[in-house]
C-alpha cells in the first residue's frame, strides 16, 4: 500500500551500498587531492573478487589507473619501499590483497605503515586493503598504529552469489 505524498525508495543490496561507500571516499580524496586508506573486509574470495571488480571498474571510468599489489607473491614483500619507486600518484588507486595464513609473518607491511604513515599523507597516495575478517582482526592487535590511521572500514558480509 502506498501513501499519498510518501515517496518510495529503490531498492539497492548492501553489496551495491558497501561498494558506493568505498567509491563515494575514494571520489572525495580525488576531488580534494587528499590521501586516502580504507579496508574493506570480506569474508570470501568471490565477494572480495566482485567488489574490487566493481570499484576497479568505476575508479577506471573516473580516469584513475588502479594498481594491484598482491602481498603474497614477494616474499620480503615492503609496500613503503614499493610506493615510493612510483614517481607520481596522481590518478593512481593502490589495491593491496593477498594476506594469507601465518598473517603475522607480514605484520611487519602494517607495523611500518603505521610508522611512515606520513609518506601516505605526504605523497597523497589511495589505498584499499582488502582483507580477510581474520586479518582484520589480528592487525588490531598487531599493528594499532596503523589502525588508529585508517580512514574507513567497510566490512563485506554477504554470502556469495551463486
Amino acid at each position: 500500500m502506498t501513501l499519498p505524498g510518501m515517496v518510495q525508495l529503490p531498492q539497492t543490496s548492501a553489496f551495491e551500498e558497501r561498494v558506493e561507500i568505498l567509491t563515494n571516499e575514494l571520489e572525495l580524496a580525488i576531488k580534494w587531492d587528499r590521501p586516502s586508506t580504507l579496508l574493506a573486509i570480506y569474508n570470501s574470495e568471490y565477494v572480495r573478487t566482485d567488489a574490487e571488480t566493481a570499484l576497479e571498474n568505476f575508479m577506471v571510468i573516473q580516469g584513475q589507473k588502479v594498481i594491484h599489489i598482491k602481498m603474497d607473491d614477494m616474499p620480503d614483500f615492503n609496500l613503503v619501499s614499493l610506493l615510493q619507486l612510483y614517481p607520481s600518484t596522481v590518478n593512481h588507486i593502490f589495491f593491496v590483497h593477498g594476506l594469507k595464513k601465518p598473517f603475522t609473518e607480514q605484520s611487519n607491511i602494517f607495523i611500518k605503515l603505521g610508522h611512515h604513515a606520513d609518506i601516505l599523507v605526504r605523497r597523497k597516495i589511495r589505498i584499499v586493503f582488502w582483507l580477510t575478517q581474520n586479518a582484520a582482526a589480528e592487525m588490531l592487535h598487531i599493528a594499532p598504529d596503523f589502525w588508529e590511521d585508517r580512514q574507513h572500514i567497510i566490512e563485506f558480509v554477504d554470502s556469495p552469489k551463486p
